[in-house]
């Protein structure tokens, strides 16, 4: 399921892999990076601030910003983690992507659970694979390779990451915190310059996302026996804890229901066979 977005991968990875050996860069020491560190966007910046001597503050610096959306990231992956040994926990860490995360979260919204590390861990072995891939041809290659610009391919880190962000989309819900991480992000570009940016604006979506008032109740959806004094979901004449039949679909939650629906499909119909794909959207 995350093989797709790991050739996108491994596309930019040939751009770091051409400029390492003009920063010095051997491909030994550029694979060792790919393996210990495995964060392309943080990788891209350090290769290409590389010189002699190394700028160690401004690279730490640069990449500690770019990282910082992996706490966020990470903690969107607790379900997945709870109640599994320190070692797990560590290894799917460093194995978290942006693509094998966004797959993992949209697997878990299908299946109405979270996955296992394991899932996880698949995936994130599948984008090192490909991002060593993409990096060491890179560098084999070298001047050989054209330029990505001249064939479009340095578009592949932006594509990767319009493909994720269309996979996400909720509904209307989603606007208010998606225009205003845009925003502070545009903006703090222009006045801060840098990578600031890319936190700034992560920071301002979750802060609006999380002011927002929760959702009306459906009145469809509410029945006599969720009235104080009785058991939740039961209705006059069943026996306590017994649930009520459940009620007919309202407007807004069959329009729910729906954008559910084009989620998971825009989820399944790359990673399964088409008759599967529709029967479990049908279901």
């Amino acid at each position: 399921m995350t093989i797709p977005l790991a050739m996108g991968v491994a596309v930019y990875g040939l751009a770091m892999g051409v400029v390492a050996p003009t920063r010095d860069i051997t491909l030994v020491q550029l694979l060792v990076m790919d393996v210990v560190v495995l964060a392309g966007s943080a990788q891209i910046v350090a290769v290409g601030l590389w010189g002699t001597p190394v700028p160690v503050a401004a690279i730490l610096t640069s990449t500690l910003i770019i990282n910082l959306r992996y706490i966020l990231l990470c903690a969107s992956l607790r379900d997945v983690f709870v109640g599994r040994p320190l070692w797990q926990k560590l290894l799917g860490i460093h194995l978290v992507a942006d693509e094998n995360w966004a797959v993992t979260l949209a697997e878990g919204r299908r299946r109405g659970r979270a996955v296992s590390p394991g899932f996880l861990l698949g995936g994130g072995l599948a984008i090192l694979v490909f991002w060593l891939v993409g990096s060491g041809a890179g560098y084999l290659l070298g001047g050989r390779i054209p330029a990505l610009k001249r064939l479009g391919l340095d578009f592949a880190f932006t594509a990767a990451f319009i493909a994720l962000t269309r996979g996400f989309w909720r509904g209307r819900a989603d606007v208010a915190p998606w225009l205003a991480a845009g925003v502070a992000a545009v903006v703090s570009w222009r006045l801060l310059g840098g990578t600031w940016y890319i936190v700034i604006g992560a920071l301002v979506g979750a802060a609006v996302a999380a002011a927002r008032p929760g959702p009306e109740p459906d009145p469809q959806t509410v029945t006599e026996g969720d009235a104080p004094g009785k058991a939740p979901g039961a209705s006059p004449g069943t026996a306590p804890g017994v649930a009520a039949p459940v009620p007919a679909i309202g407007p807004q939650v069959a329009d729910s229901q729906v954008a559910n629906l084009q989620v998971v499909k825009s989820q399944v119909v790359k990673s399964q066979p088409i008759g599967t794909e529709a029967t479990d959207v049908e279901r």
